[in-house]
């Protein structure tokens, strides 16, 4: 596989969680894990960036990446243009010497998985276990990992109905606090105001 630079981030992006319809693909047929081919696919796709990779991490993780493992892929959505739901793929944390040393994005790019971009969040698997601890197992979650807007929650819907958002991370400048669940309303208006402001600086920027 031919060699490829990659920059490898060093902010942490954040997601969140929307109601809406998913346009990208039938939520039916997606499963709670991409499916072995998906990982393989993947995989083969990393062998490429580990060279750039081990320039990232301390000197103590530079020989693990030769040897990293990805753990299953997980699923997560992305919010649209109009505020719906889109599923966008599946991230896969990657394990050095058997510690958590970043997450890989991979989409579908015309019928063929592959990287998207790699970021350093090492608190990935912690934090998903630990939300999805919090819900229980009767709850509907979905990860959204949005990194336009910058948010990092899980949605949930409850077995009454019920739709909440529940931030992993804490983003005041939007209000938003980690372990502190907010209503489907409340964070309609998060997204529609990140929305319009995301619109006003592209526009002073064309």
């Amino acid at each position: 596989m031919k060699f490829r630079q990659l920059a490898v981030s060093f902010v942490l992006a954040m997601c969140l969680m929307v109601p809406g319809s998913i346009s990208a693909e039938d939520p039916k047929t997606i499963v709670s894990m991409a499916d072995p081919d998906i990982k393989a696919a993947i995989a083969a796709d990393f062998e490429g960036y580990k060279g750039s990779l081990k320039h990232a991490f301390d000197s103590s993780v530079e020989t693990a990446i030769n040897i990293a493992k990805l753990e299953n892929g997980v699923p997560y959505w992305t919010v649209g243009s109009d505020g719906e739901l889109n599923f966008s793929g599946y991230i896969f944390n990657i394990l050095a010497a058997g510690k958590p040393s970043g997450i890989i994005f991979a989409e579908n790019s015309g019928g063929q998985w592959q990287i998207s971009s790699i970021k350093n969040n090492l608190s990935f698997a912690t934090d998903l276990a630990k939300s999805r601890e919090l819900v229980g197992s009767k709850a509907i979650t979905r990860l959204i990992y949005d990194q336009q807007y910058g948010i990092y929650a899980l949605g949930v819907k409850w077995e009454n109905g019920e739709q909440t958002v529940l931030p992993l991370k804490d983003h005041p400048l939007i209000g938003l606090t980690q372990g502190e669940q907010v209503t489907i309303t409340e964070f309609n208006k998060i997204v529609s105001r990140l929305q319009q402001e995301y619109g006003k600086s592209a526009d002073n920027n064309g």
